[in-house]
């Protein structure tokens, strides 16, 4: 005989699968962001007495080691701060998408603001829904409009013939970029709660702290 004695837990299932929300991304994204950031910092404090001991297993270096070990961090920071920058951008991107089709409504956002560019979104998204708005000259917007030039310049990279002296600095440019832009999304998302008190921001604090616990929870 079927025993139904579970049918109320089959109900909640049902229930859960067939909720509509409003997903996004925009967590994700910023956990990959700050994870390849914190990597950038291990890839910068990383010396050759550790790399020699803990990842060689050796005591006695040969001068080819020093160079793979210079190899390896200058390619392990350069690989994260590529992945820091686009996923900052791509968190900036998704939020304000995000921000628009929840107060607009998906079929206005689609037809009337999709097409419009991310940095024009962060200018008027919030004049449009609060009737407040950054500043069109603020210092936040400009930096906004910086990082999508440089995630457009790296997503679309046209090969150059350079010097290996202006490759370094090249890399290192990302490096400090990597940086400036993780500060960009915190301070951005603030600026925006100061605008719009209604948008929850806590999820910051907490993907930086399951980063740092190397737990992923989103």
């Amino acid at each position: 005989m079927y025993n139904n004695s579970n049918m109320g837990s089959f109900i909640n299932i049902k229930e859960f699968f067939s909720t509509k929300r409003n997903k996004t991304i925009h967590k994700t994204y910023y956990y990959i962001a700050y994870q390849s950031y914190l990597k950038v910092i291990e890839y910068r404090k990383l010396e050759f007495n550790e790399y020699i001991k803990e990842i060689l297993g050796v005591t006695n270096a040969t001068p080819s080691d020093y160079l793979n070990f210079m190899n390896e961090k200058f390619i392990g920071i350069k690989i994260n701060s590529i992945i820091t920058i686009i996923f900052c951008a791509l968190t900036l991107e998704s939020f304000i998408n995000y921000y628009g089709t929840s107060n607009l409504g998906k079929k206005y956002y689609k037809y009337f603001i999709e097409r419009i560019g991310t940095v024009t979104k962060w200018e008027i998204l919030p004049k449009l829904i609060i009737g407040k708005e950054f500043s069109l000259d603020s210092e936040i917007i400009k930096k906004i409009n910086d990082l999508f030039n440089l995630r457009n310049e790296l997503v679309h990279y046209k090969p150059k013939i350079i010097t290996e002296f202006e490759y370094s600095k090249k890399i290192y440019k990302l490096e400090i970029k990597a940086g400036e832009y993780i500060e960009l999304v915190e301070k951005s998302l603030k600026l925006l709660k100061e605008i719009d008190s209604s948008i929850n921001i806590e999820w910051l604090e907490k993907v930086k702290t399951e980063v740092i616990n190397k737990k992923l929870k989103i």
